[in-house]
C-alpha cells in the first residue's frame, strides 16, 4: 500500500499502522517491512500455474517477473496458446496482474536492501538467509 497511496493522509495513517505493527513486534521498522514481505509463492524464483493442458510460468529474472509459456505439446511460447486467450480469459488476466504485482514488491524490496546497506544496516546471516533468500 504504501508504494502505491499517493494520498497523504492515507500515507501518514499507513505510516502510523507501521509503526504500530513494529513496536507490538518489538522490532524496527526496517523490520517489520522485511518481515511482510510477501513471498508470492515462488520457488527458486519460478512460480507455475495450469490454465487448462497450457503452463504459464512467471520467472523472477533480476528486477523483472517475466512470464513464459508451455502449451500442451510440451513446446514453450513466448505467449500465452490461443486457447488460453479464449477459455481462461479472467484468469489470465488475474495471472498477468499477479506478475506486475510481484515485479513492484521486487523493486520496493531492491530500495529496501539499497537503503539498509547504505545506513550501514547488519543482521544475523541465517535472517537474511530467512527474508531475502
Amino acid at each position: 500500500l504504501k508504494a502505491k497511496v499517493t494520498f497523504r493522509t492515507t500515507l501518514k495513517a499507513i505510516e502510523k499502522a507501521l509503526d504500530k505493527a513494529a513496536e507490538a513486534a518489538g522490532v524496527s521498522r526496517d523490520e517489520i517491512e522485511e518481515l511482510g514481505t510477501p513471498a508470492f509463492g515462488f520457488e527458486d524464483g519460478v512460480l507455475r500455474e495450469m490454465f487448462g493442458d497450457a503452463v504459464g510460468e512467471l520467472h523472477v529474472d533480476g528486477n523483472k517477473v517475466l512470464a513464459r509459456w508451455i502449451n500442451e505439446k510440451g513446446k514453450a511460447l513466448k505467449s500465452p496458446p490461443a486457447a488460453v486467450k479464449r477459455d481462461f480469459k479472467e484468469q489470465l488476466k488475474d495471472f498477468k496482474q499477479f506478475g506486475k504485482d510481484a515485479e513492484g514488491v521486487l523493486l520496493a524490496g531492491r530500495e529496501r536492501l539499497d537503503t539498509l546497506f547504505l545506513s550501514g544496516k547488519t543482521w544475523p546471516l541465517s535472517d537474511w538467509c530467512e527474508r531475502y533468500l
